[in-house]
């Protein structure tokens, strides 16, 4: 456990999950679906790694795994996420090469800024968190791996 605690700033996840903590228990399920497909070191989910994530400058190091240690970046909308720190996503969605690395899902029609009304959303009203999980599995097989 050392060892990984010391690496989490090195390791590459298939998936990132951005939310607003009060749908944790959603996401959770949906962390737990992915982690028994993937493996738990694939899907970065903060609650799997709170012994990692307490330090010093976790912006950056949450930012770094976003923006440039994870394949695909599920952030899951809604009212809440808007005051949440997200420039790294934001950043990704500005970047037309990297956009697609992005998959949105909703909790509710508020408005986050920088995304848009054309932009698509899965709407996690619709969907129970197993269901969802599928859908990122779906999405992964034509997610290449980020170098």
């Amino acid at each position: 456990e050392a060892a990984r605690r010391l690496a989490l700033a090195d390791m590459h996840f298939r998936v990132a999950l951005s939310f607003a903590g009060e749908h944790c228990p959603y996401v959770e399920g949906f962390a737990r679906a992915l982690a028994r497909e993937l493996g738990q070191d694939e899907v970065f989910y903060d609650n799997h790694f709170k012994h990692d994530l307490a330090v010093v400058d976790l912006d950056v190091l949450l930012q770094s795994i976003y923006h440039h240690k994870s394949d695909l970046v599920v952030v899951f909308l809604c009212g809440n996420y808007q005051k949440k720190e997200w420039r790294s996503v934001r950043d990704l969605i500005k970047s037309k090469r990297h956009a697609q690395r992005i998959m949105f899902f909703r909790f509710d029609d508020a408005p986050v800024d920088g995304v848009f009304s054309q932009d698509g959303a899965i709407d996690c009203r619709e969907h129970l968190s197993a269901e969802a999980a599928d859908l990122i599995l779906k999405r992964l097989q034509v997610t290449p791996p980020q170098a």
